[in-house]
C-alpha cells in the first residue's frame, strides 16, 4: 500500500512538474523573479536560486495546488481524502524544488528516489523563470 501511494505521489508530481515546464511563465512575474535574482545575486550567488525557488514555490505554486478551489483549477473543493493527497503532493514538489529528501516522515521516504532525480531538472526550470536569456 504504502509503495502504491508513493507511486500516486511521484505521477502527480511529475505531472505537475511537466505543466510547469510546458506552461508559459507570467512575463511581470518573470521579470520580477529576475529583478529578486538579480538583487540576491550581488549579496550570494549561490542564494539567488535558493530565493527564487522559496518564492515561487511558497507563494504561488504550492499555495495553488493546496487551495484548488481558491485559485480556479477546480470547480468545487475537493473532498477530504483527495485534500490530503493534493497536500502530500505540494510537499513533493516543493521538497524537490529546495532539493530536500523526506526524514521524518517515513512513509514519505519513498518518494525521495523522485526527489533526487528531479531536483537538478527543478533548479534548471528555476533558473529560466528568474534570467533575461529566458524571458519570452
Amino acid at each position: 500500500r504504502t509503495y502504491l501511494n508513493a507511486l500516486h505521489l511521484k505521477l502527480a508530481a511529475q505531472s505537475a512538474f511537466n505543466k510547469m515546464k510546458t506552461t508559459s511563465f507570467p512575463i511581470l512575474l518573470h521579470r520580477f523573479m529576475y529583478k529578486v535574482r538579480n538583487g540576491v545575486n550581488i549579496e550570494s550567488k549561490d542564494l539567488a536560486g535558493s530565493v527564487v525557488a522559496t518564492f515561487v514555490f511558497l507563494r504561488f505554486i504550492c499555495i495553488a495546488i493546496t487551495n484548488p478551489k481558491l485559485y480556479g483549477l477546480w470547480k468545487k473543493q475537493p473532498n477530504e481524502k483527495t485534500l490530503k493527497f493534493i497536500v502530500l503532493s505540494s510537499k513533493v514538489i516543493q521538497n524537490t524544488a529546495f532539493g530536500v529528501e523526506f526524514s521524518a516522515e517515513h512513509d514519505m521516504k519513498e518518494v525521495n528516489d523522485f526527489i533526487r532525480v528531479n531536483t537538478e531538472p527543478m533548479s534548471r526550470w528555476v533558473e529560466k523563470i528568474s534570467t533575461m536569456e529566458h524571458m519570452e
